[in-house]
């Protein structure tokens, strides 16, 4: 699999040092694990350069992001699939991921991104939409105060998107 580059602008060079502190070379700041995830999820693609090998470490740092967020509770790697990776070594996970699971992603998140254009246009917010989970779940929330036509709308569109992506699971078998 061909690991695919957006262009240079779009990707940030951090720096990690010696005493394992990352710099942001394009802000000019030292930056936490935490950051990389927020530039990540923002839409950057990230390079990290450790400044004593001159080695890309980005792979590196990516794990580490992830693993920082599973301490967090959120829950992203089960503790079978870990022990599985460990029993039978790294080359079944790589196969696993090029061979599935990014196939698996992209259209899920092109459908995801595609719905939201679509509700966007129609003045309405997709409060299931992974990419913008805060923002929606406080909408949730506060529907409850809303009226019932307000509630029985939702409900129908809830519907519609549960149709919508088992259509979608049906073209796809």
């Amino acid at each position: 699999m061909r690991n695919k580059r957006k262009n240079d602008s779009d990707v940030v060079v951090i720096k990690k040092y010696s005493n394992r502190r990352l710099y942001d070379s394009a802000k000019k700041k030292y930056i936490t694990v935490e950051d990389i995830s927020d530039l990540i999820k923002s839409g950057k693609e990230i390079q990290v350069i450790d400044t004593q090998t001159k080695e890309d470490i980005t792979k590196l740092i990516l794990i580490q992001t992830i693993l920082e967020n599973e301490k967090n509770k959120e829950d992203i790697l089960p503790a079978s699939f870990l022990h599985s990776i460990i029993k039978y070594g790294n080359q079944i996970a790589k196969e696993y991921f090029d061979n599935s699971f990014i196939m698996m992603m992209q259209p899920y998140i092109s459908f995801q991104k595609n719905l939201q254009k679509n509700m966007n246009r129609m003045g309405l917010q997709n409060p299931f939409s992974p990419f913008n989970f805060d923002q929606n779940t406080e909408n949730i929330s506060n529907s409850d105060s809303k009226n019932n036509s307000e509630s029985s709308d939702l409900k129908n569109l809830h519907q519609k998107m549960e149709e919508l992506e088992r259509k979608i699971r049906d073209l796809s078998k």
